[in-house]
């Protein structure tokens, strides 16, 4: 009796270590990772889908099929996928956004259309960079198309916008936009679908608009854009592609942007004190800088160049008209302008203003004219306080 009372006790105990206490480890494991968001200031809108009582009674059930690109993950870094199916949501399908937006031949509509047929609704986490002009207008539109098309609801989980709060800059959809992804989705749903889509935003927590990304961490949208710093720059960098014979030029790995001339456009030292001192008043840190460029085989010479202050208090758009107008003005430099400025600026008025065919004052009125209808429309659409604010065009002088 005591040799078989012996062994139901060893069983028991074995039974225990075997069984129970790798739950209770991973119980208490999830506790303290729910533990440590909810302490967390700000919770992203994927972090509070994943961590809040009523959205998991609501969506635990539903079928998802995830959008998401590189930049999806929560604030210690863990992938989007990853994060839902550990906390148990049901991911069916993981689709990237040029999967939807690229058109499909017969062979992937086939295989598309299988996926389609086994998610309800389309989770959506993308990290924006805040410019009309980034892709993100163009793949939510893409997503509302095939949801509305396939009788789907949308749930987007909102993200900062890593340029602050500023409006500014031309076109329909204001050139920087000022709205988080959630707002545009809002916005582009409202305007352009009728509300005609089933759609949900599953706002930030304990976020407001002036915080920017204070504190979050930034994960690379892209191999292109790795980094907030070169996001930020980007902004007034990436028009300026299109003047010829601008150089623009970065350093990935030491998030290094320079403006640069080959040796006959070269800026004299009164030049490049004079820009260098137009960007400190811009809000731009600035020094010499000169670089061998294997591609050209050539000497450059000019500027390297970063934002100095919050993206909230710092106009893209000015920035970029003012050393527009300063490098038309040189005169070894015949600045000429790329087929694609009109649209990487929203505007085919800012070329002709600095061709001399229009004036700076028609320029500003037009401007100012659609940033007021745009205002206008993203009231209803603001999720967040304070409100945008809008810049107007301005031409820095040094």
């Amino acid at each position: 009796m005591d040799g078989k009372l012996t062994f139901l006790i060893k069983f028991i105990c074995i039974a225990y270590l075997v069984f129970l206490v790798p739950r209770l480890i991973l119980n208490h494991t999830s506790f303290s990772s729910q533990k440590t968001y909810r302490n967390r200031h700000v919770l992203l809108g994927i972090e509070n889908f994943v961590y809040s009582a009523k959205f998991n009674r609501t969506f635990k059930n539903i079928r998802f099929g995830l959008v998401c690109d590189r930049a999806s993950r929560d604030q210690s870094g863990l992938a989007t996928d990853k994060l839902l199916r550990k906390n148990n949501f049901r991911v069916n399908e993981v689709f990237s956004p040029d999967e939807l937006f690229a058109k499909k031949d017969v062979r992937l509509k086939s295989s598309f259309s299988k996926k389609i047929r086994s998610i309800d609704t389309f989770l959506v986490d993308l990290q924006g960079r805040g410019m009309s002009g980034d892709g993100t207008l163009q793949q939510l539109r893409s997503i509302f198309k095939t949801a509305l098309q396939h009788k789907k609801k949308v749930l987007i989980t909102d993200r900062p916008n890593p340029l602050g709060s500023i409006v500014e800059g031309p076109g329909t959809l204001a050139w920087r936009h000022g709205l988080t992804t959630g707002e545009l989705a809002l916005f582009l749903n409202k305007y352009y679908f009728k509300n005609k889509v089933s759609l949900t935003v599953i706002s930030l927590k304990r976020w407001r608009r002036n915080f920017g990304f204070f504190g979050l961490p930034f994960w690379p949208i892209s191999d292109s854009v790795p980094s907030l710093s070169i996001c930020q720059g980007l902004t007034f960098l990436e028009p300026m592609e299109s003047l010829s014979p601008v150089v623009i030029r970065q350093n990935l790995q030491s998030n290094l942007q320079g403006v640069l001339f080959a040796q006959k456009e070269k800026l004299s030292e009164w030049e490049l004190r004079f820009l260098k001192r137009i960007c400190w008043k811009l809000g731009l840190r600035s020094t010499n800088y000169s670089i061998y460029d294997e591609k050209r085989k050539e000497n450059l010479y000019g500027v390297k160049v970063s934002v100095k202050a919050d993206m909230s208090k710092f106009s893209a758009f000015n920035t970029f008209l003012t050393i527009a107008r300063f490098l038309k003005n040189r005169q070894q430099i015949k600045l000429s302008f790329g087929k694609d400025l009109a649209k990487q600026i929203n505007s085919s008025q800012v070329q002709r203003f600095l061709q001399g065919i229009i004036s700076f004052d028609d320029l500003e009125i037009n401007i100012e004219k659609s940033l007021a209808v745009f205002y206008d429309k993203i009231k209803p659409c603001c999720l967040y306080k304070p409100l945008p604010n809008i810049v107007s065009p301005q031409l820095m002088k040094a």
